[in-house]
C-alpha cells in the first residue's frame, strides 16, 4: 500500500520539475524575442537618430534594468525551481492542475493527498489507509506528465525568431549599423558628432604626456569636401585650431596640469571625444642644504634654500633635504657616481656628502610611470685651506745700525695658529754658533699685524759673525694639518774692526766737513739777519717782502738745526761702535763725553724759543719785537758759529789724540804678540806651518799699523798743535823688514835666526811705542803751560774789567746825564766794550785747544757781550737806571766768567801734575774704593757751605773767599751734572710714570739757582735750606733707585722683549694699522671667499 502512494508522489515530482522545465522554455524564448526586439529597437534609433549623452544614459540604463528583470523573471527563477532551489508547487497545487487536464482523475489524486494528511492523526487508519489503496489503484495508470505539452512552447517562437533573424541580417548585411550605435550606447558619456562628409583624422599616435608640459594636437581632415575651419571643444569651449595646410589643423594646449577630454568640430559635424592623459611629473618642489663646516674654519654652520650651486671650504659636509611631489626615488650622480638618497616621508628624500674638491652632482627624480624625469646640475667649487701669507718690512735705523723694526702683516683664509721668529748665528767662518726660535703674539686668528723689534746688541755677536733671521706663520689647517709660510730672509753682518775702523774714519772725515760746512752757514746766516735787522729799524710794520726774507730766515735756521743734528748723531754712532773695536783710556773718554755734550748744547732753548717768536711774528705780520729778537738771534748765531769752529779744531785735536794713543797701543800689543812669537819659534813647541802663519797674521797687523801712521800723519797736518811723527814711517818700515826677515827665516825652517829677528822687531815696536807716547805727551804737555799762561793772563783781564765797570758804574750814579762827563763815560763803555772783545776773542782761541773750557763759559761771554751792547744803547739814550742794571750784569758774567776760568785752571794743573812723565797712570784710576754717591757728595758740599757760612759771620770779607766760593760751585755744579746725565738714561730705558723725572728735573732746578747764588757770592739761610732739601730728595731718590733696581732683577727678561722706544711718526703709523685691524673685524664672517679677499686686499693696501 505505502508502495502505490510512493509512487504516486513520485510521478507528482516528475510533473512538477517537467511543469518548470516548461515555464523555462517559454520564458526563455520570451526572454530572447524581449531582449533583441529591445537592442535592435534602440540600436536602430541611436544609429539614426544620435540621441545626446542623456538619452543614451536612459536607454542603455533602461535596456540593462528590462534585460536583467526579463532574465530574473522569465529565466532565473524557473531556473531555480527546476534545479530544485527555493520554494517549489505543492503536490497539492501539482494535483489541482493534473486533475483539471485529466477528467477521469479530476478531485481524486487531490483527495488521496488530503486522506493521506488524515490518516496520521486518526484512529481508524487502516480504513484511511484502505481507502488510499483504493483510489491509488484507480488511477495508477494515468501519465501525469502528460499534463504539460512541451510543444506548445513552439507558438512563442514568433516573439523571439524575427527579432534574432533581424539581428543576424544586420550583423551580415550592415554590421557598422550595430557596432557605431553599440559603441555610442557604450560610451554614454563620450560626444559622437553625426556622420559627417569628412572624417576628422588625429595624427597623435600617443596621447600620453607629462605633467605641466605642452602637447602639440595635429588632425587631417580626410573626405571630398574639407571645412576651412576647425574648432578643437575642451571643457565645453571651442578654440580655433589653426591651419597648416589646407587639410591639416593644429591646436597646443600648454602646462598641462590634468587629463583633457576634447573632440573636433567643423560646422554641425563634431569627431569623436578623444583624451589626453597626463603622467604625474616628478618634481622637486623645494631644497634646503645644510652646510656643516670644518672645525678649523671657525665658521657657524649654515643652511642655504633652494641654491645648488655652492661654495665651501674642502672638507665641508652637505646634507640635502629635498621635498618632492609626484615623486618615487631621487638619486644623486657626483662625478659619474650614482647614489640613492633616503626616502624620510611622502614626499621628502634627504642625502648627505662630504666634499673635499671641486665637485659636480646631478639630481634625478622618477616614479612609477616617469622613469626618468628632469634632471638638474650644480657645481660645489671647494676653497682650499690656503697657505697662510706674511710680508714684513724692515725699518732699519740710520744711526742706530745695531738695531731694527720689523713692521709685518699675516692673514689666513681660515685661521692663524702661531707666528714665530728663527734665527741662525754664524761664525765668520761659516759654522752654525746658534739657532733659535721664538714665538711672538698673535692680535687676531684671521688678519693680524705685528711690530717686532731687535736689538742685536744683545745676541752678544763678535766681529765677522752673520745672522740670518726670517718669520714664520702657521695656519690652522684641521685637515692635513697646519701649513706655514716663511717670510723673506734678512741678514744682520756683524762688522769687522777693519770695517768698523774704516767707518769711524768716514764718519770722523763727514763730521769735519759738516762742522766747517754749518760754521759758514752759521756765519752767513748772522749777516742775513743783520741785514734783515737793518732793513726793518725804521719800519713799524711788516711788508710782504719782509715776511718772505722772515720765512728764508726761519727755513734756514731750521736746515742748520737739521746738519747739527746730523752731526751729533754721527758722533754718537762713532762713539757707540767704538765700544766693539777700541778700548780707550780714561782721558780719551772724558774728552769725548766733552764734546758730545758741547754737540747737544749747540742750539740752545733759547735760540728756540726766539724761532718761535719769530714764527708768531710772521702770523701776525707785526714790527713789535722784531728788532730785538733778530738782535737777539744774530748773536746767538755768532755765538754758534764760534762753538762750531771750537768744535771742529777740538775735534781734529781729539782725533790726533786717539789716533796717536790707538796706534800706540796696537804697537804695545803687536810687540807682546811678536815676543811671545820668538819665544814659542825658539822652543819649537809648535809646527813650523803654524809659526809661519801666525808670523804672516802679525806683518798683516804691522801693514795695519802702516795705515794708521799715514792716517796720523794726515791728521797732524790738520793741527795747529803739531806732535813730532817725522821717524814713524822709518821706524815702522824698519819694523816691517825684520818681520819680513823673520817669514822668510822660518820658511827656511831657522828658527833659531827667526827668533832673533822676531824678538829684534818687538823690541822696535816697544821702543816705536815709547817714543810715541813721550811725543804724544810732551804735546800735552806743552799746550797745556801755554793754555795755562793764557789763562792767567784772562784772568787778569777780566778782573780788571770788572773792577773798570763797577767803578764806571759808580761814577754814571754821580754823574748827570747833561754833564760833560756823561760823554767821556760813554767812550769809556765803549773802551770796555773793546776789551771785552778781545778778552771773547782769547777765549775763543783758547776754546779751540781746551776741553776743560765749559759751554757755560761760552754762554757767559754771551750773556756779557748782550748786556754790554744793551748799556752803550741805554747810555746813548740817556736812560741810566736801565744802563745801571746792564753794568751790574755785565760785572757778574765778568765775575762768573773768573771763577769758572779759575776753576779751569785748576784742573789743567792738577791733570799736569798727573801726566808727568814717570808718574805713571792707569786705564781706570781710582782704586778699589766706591764711588761716593750723589747724597754723600751733596751732604760733603753742604758742610763746606756751613763752614763758608760761619766765617762770613765772623766778618770774614766775600771777595777774599773767591777761592771757596769757585770751588763750591764746582762741586754744585758737577753733582747737577751727573744728576742730569742720569735723568738722560732713565729716559731711555723708563717707561713715562715711572719714578720720577718730574722729581729730577726740580733738584736741578734747585742746584742751578744755588750756584747761582755762589757764583755772585751770596750764601744765605735760603741757600742753605734749598740745599738740604735737594740733599733729602736725593736720598729718596737713590732709595728708589736701588729697589727699582732689585725688581729689574726679580722681573729681567730677555733682551729681544724689551721695546726701545719708537719715533712718533712710526707710532702713529702703527695706530693707524691697528684701526684698520679693528674696522676688518667688523666685516661679517660669512662673507663669501671672494670678497673677503678683497677687504683683505684693501686694509693692506691702505697699510
Amino acid at each position: 500500500m505505502n508502495t502505490n502512494y510512493e509512487l504516486l508522489i513520485q510521478k507528482l515530482d516528475a510533473f512538477i520539475r517537467k511543469f518548470y522545465l516548461n515555464k523555462l522554455l517559454r520564458g526563455s524564448l520570451l526572454f530572447v524575442g524581449l531582449l533583441f526586439g529591445f537592442y535592435l529597437f534602440i540600436s536602430l534609433f541611436e544609429y539614426q537618430l544620435y540621441f545626446s549623452s542623456v538619452v543614451r544614459k536612459f536607454l542603455l540604463f533602461g535596456f540593462i534594468g528590462t534585460s536583467v528583470t526579463a532574465l530574473v523573471f522569465l529565466v532565473a527563477q524557473p531556473l531555480v525551481h527546476y534545479l530544485k532551489l527555493g520554494q517549489q508547487i505543492s503536490h497539492e497545487q501539482a494535483a489541482t492542475i493534473i486533475g483539471k487536464h485529466f477528467s477521469d482523475v479530476k478531485d481524486k489524486l487531490l483527495n488521496i493527498l488530503q486522506l493521506k494528511q488524515q490518516s496520521q492523526n486518526a484512529y481508524n487508519k487502516e480504513l484511511i489507509e484502505a481507502s488510499i489503496h483504493q483510489k491509488t489503484e484507480s488511477i495508477k495508470l494515468v501519465p501525469f506528465s502528460n499534463a504539460i505539452n512541451l510543444n506548445e512552447n513552439r507558438k512563442y517562437l514568433k516573439y523571439a525568431l524575427p527579432p534574432l533573424f533581424v539581428l543576424l541580417f544586420l550583423l551580415i548585411a550592415a554590421p557598422n549599423v550595430l557596432k557605431e550605435s553599440s559603441t555610442r550606447l557604450l560610451n554614454p558619456n563620450k560626444t559622437f558628432a553625426k556622420k559627417a562628409p569628412f572624417d576628422f583624422v588625429l595624427e597623435n599616435k600617443n596621447l600620453k604626456m607629462l605633467q605641466y608640459e605642452d602637447i602639440e594636437i595635429k588632425l587631417s581632415v580626410k573626405g571630398k569636401t574639407v571645412p576651412n575651419e576647425v574648432f578643437i571643444n575642451e571643457d565645453g569651449k571651442n578654440y580655433k585650431m589653426e591651419k597648416t595646410a589646407t587639410d591639416k589643423f593644429s591646436y597646443r594646449f600648454t602646462n598641462v596640469q590634468k587629463d583633457v577630454q576634447f573632440y573636433f568640430s567643423a560646422g554641425e559635424f563634431n569627431s569623436d571625444e578623444h583624451q589626453i592623459r597626463v603622467l604625474k611629473k616628478p618634481m622637486i618642489a623645494n631644497f634646503v642644504t645644510n652646510l656643516s663646516y670644518p672645525a678649523y674654519t671657525g665658521k657657524k654652520n649654515e643652511t642655504v634654500k633652494n641654491t645648488g650651486d655652492l661654495i665651501v671650504p674642502s672638507g665641508t659636509s652637505v646634507n640635502w633635504n629635498f621635498e618632492t611631489s609626484g615623486t618615487d626615488e631621487v638619486k644623486i650622480i657626483i662625478d659619474g657616481q650614482v647614489f640613492s638618497s633616503v626616502k624620510n616621508g611622502k614626499d621628502n628624500f634627504s642625502f648627505s656628502k662630504k666634499i673635499i674638491k671641486d665637485t659636480r652632482y646631478t639630481v634625478l627624480v622618477s616614479n612609477s610611470e616617469v622613469d626618468k624625469g628632469d634632471s638638474v646640475s650644480f657645481t660645489i667649487a671647494t676653497t682650499p685651506d690656503n697657505f697662510p701669507s706674511i710680508s714684513v718690512e724692515r725699518i732699519q735705523d740710520s744711526i742706530q745700525k745695531d738695531f731694527a723694526i720689523f713692521l709685518g702683516a699675516v692673514s689666513d683664509d681660515y685661521g692663524l695658529s702661531r707666528l714665530e721668529f728663527h734665527y741662525i748665528i754664524k761664525d765668520e767662518k761659516g759654522s752654525i754658533v746658534e739657532a733659535k726660535k721664538q714665538q711672538l703674539p698673535l692680535a687676531s686668528k684671521s688678519i693680524s699685524d705685528f711690530n717686532f723689534q731687535i736689538d742685536f746688541s744683545k745676541y752678544n755677536l763678535k766681529s765677522g759673525d752673520k745672522m740670518d733671521y726670517y718669520f714664520e706663520v702657521f695656519d690652522n689647517d684641521g685637515v692635513s694639518g697646519p701649513k706655514s709660510t716663511k717670510s723673506q730672509s734678512f741678514v744682520y753682518d756683524k762688522p769687522t774692526v777693519k770695517e768698523l775702523e774704516k767707518q769711524e774714519y768716514q764718519n770722523n772725515e763727514d763730521i769735519k766737513d759738516d762742522l766747517s760746512a754749518a760754521a759758514k752757514d752759521a756765519a752767513k746766516l748772522a749777516a742775513q739777519i743783520k741785514e734783515m735787522k737793518e732793513k726793518i729799524l725804521s719800519k713799524k710794520t711788516l711788508s710782504w717782502e719782509d715776511k718772505k726774507q722772515l720765512e728764508d730766515i726761519q727755513k734756514k735756521h731750521e736746515e742748520l738745526s737739521k746738519e747739527l743734528q746730523e752731526i751729533k748723531d754721527k758722533y754718537d754712532d762713532n762713539l757707540k761702535n767704538q765700544d766693539e773695536f777700541k778700548n780707550p783710556d780714561d782721558e780719551i773718554l772724558k774728552k769725548q763725553e766733552k764734546l758730545q755734550e758741547m754737540m747737544k748744547d749747540m742750539l740752545s732753548d733759547e735760540m728756540k724759543d726766539l724761532m718761535k717768536q719769530i714764527e708768531d711774528i710772521l702770523q701776525k705780520m707785526e714790527q713789535k719785537n722784531t728788532f730785538e729778537n733778530l738782535d737777539k738771534m744774530e748773536l746767538s748765531n755768532k755765538d754758534l758759529k764760534s762753538e762750531l769752529d771750537k768744535m771742529e779744531k777740538l775735534f781734529k785735536q781729539l782725533q790726533l789724540e786717539q789716533k796717536a794713543q790707538e796706534t800706540i797701543d796696537k804697537l804695545n800689543e803687536l810687540s807682546k804678540e811678536q815676543d811671545k812669537l820668538a819665544q814659542d819659534t825658539k822652543e819649537a813647541k809648535q809646527p813650523q806651518s803654524e809659526l809661519q802663519k801666525k808670523q804672516e797674521e802679525l806683518n798683516k797687523k804691522m801693514d795695519g799699523v802702516k795705515e794708521d801712521l799715514k792716517q796720523l800723519e794726515q791728521f797732524n797736518k790738520e793741527n795747529e798743535e803739531k806732535l813730532d811723527t817725522k821717524d814713524n814711517q822709518e821706524d815702522a818700515q824698519d819694523i816691517k823688514q825684520d818681520m819680513e826677515k823673520s817669514s822668510d827665516e822660518l820658511e827656511q825652517q831657522q828658527n833659531d835666526k827667526a827668533s832673533k829677528s822676531q824678538k829684534s822687531s818687538a823690541q822696535k815696536m816697544q821702543k816705536m811705542a815709547q817714543k810715541m807716547k813721550s811725543g804724544l805727551d810732551k804735546m800735552q804737555q806743552d799746550q797745556a803751560a801755554e793754555d795755562i799762561k793764557m789763562i792767567r793772563q784772562l784772568l787778569e783781564n777780566l778782573v780788571k774789567l770788572s773792577f773798570d765797570q763797577e767803578q764806571l758804574m759808580t761814577e754814571l750814579k754821580k754823574t748827570e746825564t747833561e754833564s760833560p762827563k756823561y760823554i767821556q763815560i760813554m767812550q769809556k763803555q765803549y773802551d770796555l766794550r773793546d776789551d771785552a772783545k778781545l778778552i771773547g776773542d782769547s777765549l775763543q782761541e783758547l776754546g779751540k785747544r781746551q776741553f776743560q773750557l765749559q759751554t757755560f763759559i761760552s754762554d757767559e761771554m754771551y750773556k756779557l757781550n748782550r748786556e754790554m751792547k744793551k748799556a752803550l744803547e741805554n747810555l746813548e739814550e740817556r736812560n741810566k737806571p736801565v744802563t745801571n742794571v746792564a753794568q751790574q750784569l755785565v760785572m757778574t758774567s765778568a765775575n762768573n766768567l773768573a771763577l769758572m776760568l779759575s776753576e779751569s785752571l785748576d784742573n789743567i794743573q792738577q791733570q799736569q801734575k798727573q801726566s808727568k812723565p814717570g808718574s805713571g797712570s792707569c786705564k781706570k784710576p781710582g782704586g778699589t774704593g766706591e764711588k761716593p754717591s750723589m747724597s754723600e757728595l751733596q751732604k760733603k758740599l753742604g758742610e763746606q757751605l756751613g763752614k763758608m757760612q760761619e766765617g762770613m759771620k765772623q766778618g770774614q770779607d766775600p771777595k777774599k773767599m773767591g777761592k771757596d766760593f769757585a770751588d763750591a760751585v764746582q762741586k754744585q755744579a758737577a753733582i747737577r751734572e751727573a744728576l742730569r746725565e742720569m735723568k738722560e738714561k732713565m729716559s731711555q730705558g723708563q717707561k713715562k710714570g715711572d719714578n720720577g723725572s718730574g722729581g729730577i728735573d726740580d733738584m736741578i732746578k734747585k742746584m742751578d739757582d744755588i750756584e747761582k747764588d755762589l757764583v755772585t757770592k751770596k750764601l744765605s739761610s735760603e741757600t742753605l735750606k734749598r740745599h738740604k732739601e735737594i740733599e733729602t730728595r736725593l736720598l729718596e731718590f737713590e732709595k728708589a733707585q736701588r729697589d727699582q733696581e732689585e725688581d729689574d732683577k726679580r722681573q729681567s727678561k730677555s733682551a729681544i722683549e724689551i721695546p726701545r722706544k719708537l719715533p712718533p711718526n712710526l707710532e702713529e703709523y702703527l695706530q693707524k694699522r691697528k684701526s684698520a685691524m679693528e674696522l676688518y673685524q667688523t666685516v661679517p664672517p660669512n662673507l663669501k671667499p671672494f670678497y673677503k679677499n678683497l677687504v683683505e686686499k684693501y686694509l693692506r693696501l691702505v697699510n
